[in-house]
């Protein structure tokens, strides 16, 4: 140990008074230490940054509670726009994927009611889930129409042509308008 470190002995091995020597020890230590610290802010900053995304959730909860539930009650109607306004917001201002997705939003809920369909069912199962559950044909072909909308608005490269989204819009009225047939 003597001779890898140094002693106050003279050795014959090394340089000057052992292999390392006492004067590599501060730099030793401090590269430890700065390891250390190092370690400890990587350790800490992934920590935070894990309680930040676990704390949006309940942020969001609390913010809806404090409200109270009379205003909660009250409130939502007054401010929520109706099916109707948004589609025609959206259409009057050629925003056509985003009035195909609420004409199928809309249709899926309205279903998913209906006739007991899953709320997560893709837009595929959707059609598949309608076709068991015994939905007419030209229903079928309405809700089709809307699902071709929705599909090329969701994951096309290219926006709904204005066509097929006014389409989309009108199949989803006469679906919400013949509830229970």
């Amino acid at each position: 140990m003597g001779l890898l470190l140094g002693s106050d002995e003279s050795t014959p091995a090394g340089f000057g008074n052992g292999i390392i020597g006492y004067s590599w020890l501060p730099v030793l230590g401090g590269g430890v230490a700065l390891a250390v610290i190092v370690a400890a802010w990587f350790v800490v900053s992934r920590a935070r940054q894990s309680e930040e995304m676990d704390s949006t959730v309940p942020v969001e909860a609390t913010a809806v509670s404090m409200t109270g539930a009379d205003q909660t009650g009250a409130q939502p109607n007054a401010t929520t726009p109706t099916f109707k306004d948004r589609v025609e917001t959206y259409l009057d201002s050629e925003n056509y994927d985003a009035a195909a997705m609420v004409a199928y939003t809309a249709v899926h809920d309205e279903l998913a009611v209906e006739n007991g369909i899953d709320e997560g069912a893709t837009h595929w199962e959707l059609l598949q889930q309608s076709q068991e559950h015994g939905v007419p044909e030209e229903r079928m072909a309405d809700l089709e129409t809307v699902v071709e909308a929705f599909e090329t608005a969701a994951f096309a490269p290219s926006s709904v042509d204005p066509s097929r989204a006014e389409a989309a819009v009108e199949r989803a009225r006469k679906i919400k308008s013949n509830r229970g047939s």
